[in-house]
């Protein structure tokens, strides 16, 4: 038998669902945000901008926008316009292709001071 998930488990899952704009026009259309209970369950959360729990997180920095957008009466209405939602979208794309050039530049560094030296081609996979 599966052991349930713990309360912090859910809250966890549930703010990193957060990151994801499609998951915000849902919730939008599901009429759950005007909520009173889920207003407060958002400031509850609030929790997670510690940073004992920001680690935790896969995407802080979208995550925790949506907590805090998610507190603006303006944008609980201006979700459910899908074209909103691809807006965020856009940005979580741009953001994450940055991160991907960052991490680009990092292993070039690395190669330059002591790297493998063979181009940057990894045993793994490789022929």
């Amino acid at each position: 038998m599966a052991t349930p998930y713990t309360r912090f488990e859910v809250e966890l899952e549930f703010v990193q669902c957060l990151a994801n704009p499609f998951y915000l026009n849902f919730l939008a259309h599901s009429k759950i945000l005007e909520d009173e209970r889920f207003k407060n369950y958002i400031i509850y959360l609030q929790y997670f901008r510690k940073p004992e729990y920001t680690k935790l997180l896969t995407y802080p920095v979208h995550s925790l926008a949506a907590l805090t957008l998610l507190q603006q009466p303006g944008f609980r209405t201006g979700i459910m316009n899908q074209g909103l939602a691809m807006g965020m979208l856009g940005e979580v794309v741009a953001e994450g292709k940055k991160e991907g050039e960052r991490e680009r530049e990092k292993g070039k560094v690395g190669e330059g001071e002591g790297g493998d030296g063979g181009g940057g081609e990894s045993e793994v996979g490789g022929n």
